[in-house]
């Protein structure tokens, strides 16, 4: 099943040049009536031949990112779960420092290295 997947996927890719060229100069005609419209870059993404296994696809991406083999946004990107990865790594980063600084406030630690101070002298007192 995996060559059969892999033959469409090049035949995708081989397909994939020539239809971009042709919705770029169908734009780009149509840009010469209606000036309002550009043409930026443009790419062809297609859906996946056959349902991968998820369980599969999170143990690779687990290995690969606790080894530090992939970035967060490609991680993210490979779950297919957000539209914009990059936008929601730096979304969620920005709240986990958030909760950081929350929780440092929460715990001062001059007054848990005094409380410490005070158990150490107390005992040595009691002995």
């Amino acid at each position: 099943m995996k060559q059969f997947e892999r033959d469409i996927i090049g035949w995708q890719r081989d397909a994939g040049g020539w239809i971009v060229r042709l919705c770029k100069i169908w734009l780009q005609f149509r840009a010469l009536v209606d000036p309002q419209l550009t043409v930026a870059r443009m790419a062809l993404k297609w859906p996946p031949i056959l349902d991968e296994n998820k369980e599969t696809r999170l143990k690779y991406l687990t290995f690969a990112k606790d080894r530090n083999l992939l970035t967060d946004e490609t991680a993210l990107q490979l779950t297919y779960l957000v539209e914009n990865p990059e936008e929601e790594v730096e979304e969620a980063q920005q709240e986990a420092d958030v909760k950081q600084e929350k929780m440092m406030a929460q715990t001062d630690a001059g007054e848990f290295g005094g409380r410490l101070n005070q158990e150490a002298n107390s005992e040595s007192g009691n002995v």
